[in-house]
């Protein structure tokens, strides 16, 4: 999902951060850079460089599955 959304070019990081249930942007980025081996905003210019949308999607939404608590 969090893949999908950053093409986008509508959408900050910190709104597909939110809407895939991360609720710290930076969170979010260190998630991804850490699955997806570059950082979101380098995803979102470049996605064919970094493989089809589907790839690593699974571990990177059952990060952001979490309940945010102020």
């Amino acid at each position: 999902m969090s893949k999908r959304l950053l093409l986008d070019p509508r959408l900050h990081v910190a709104e597909v951060a939110d809407q895939c249930g991360f609720c710290n942007p930076a969170y979010f980025s260190s998630v991804f850079k850490k699955y997806m081996h570059c950082t979101p905003r380098a995803y979102a210019s470049e996605p064919q460089r970094w493989g089809p949308p589907e790839a690593g999607s699974a571990l990177l939404e059952k990060a952001g599955n979490h309940s945010c608590e102020l």
